[in-house]
């Protein structure tokens, strides 16, 4: 008895049926986990901005209320007003530049890859070629 090709076709369809389905719910699930990446990425991108106005906020409270009371103080000290300003000036900016770098520190370009997808996705490739290549000897 021979089998004629449309009973042949038929376990094809049915693979390649159950393929379609496979690779759509192993998309599904690569998009779930990119999802959740991007979102822990997106907390500690957050944290990062948090710090850049942390930085603004006590960059401008040091130069408004300290800065005078410190440049008096120099002055009494026998400091000309223009070298105390710049003392306190470079003070305040020092400390506000040492925030920046701290605050830039969480904005790593790679920190926003989402590694786990990517490592994933890679892996996946490779076992659908790895499939295909069986499945086509």
């Amino acid at each position: 008895m021979t089998v004629g090709p449309e009973h042949q076709s038929q376990p094809t369809a049915s693979l390649l049926s159950d393929v379609v389905r496979h690779v759509t719910a192993l998309i599904r699930g690569e998009v779930a986990l990119a999802k959740a990446e991007l979102a822990e990425n997106v907390r500690r991108a957050t944290s990062g901005i948090l710090m850049f106005g942390g930085a603004a906020v006590l960059g401008m409270v040091g130069l408004g209320a300290l800065a005078d009371a410190t440049v008096a103080a120099l002055v009494t000290a026998g400091l000309s007003a223009g070298w105390a300003a710049a003392t306190v000036g470079g003070g305040a900016l020092l400390f506000a530049a040492l925030l920046v770098h701290e605050g830039l520190g969480t904005f790593d370009k790679t920190n926003l890859i989402p590694r786990r997808t990517v490592r994933n996705v890679r892996r996946d490739a490779e076992q659908i070629k790895e499939t295909l290549n069986d499945s086509s000897r």
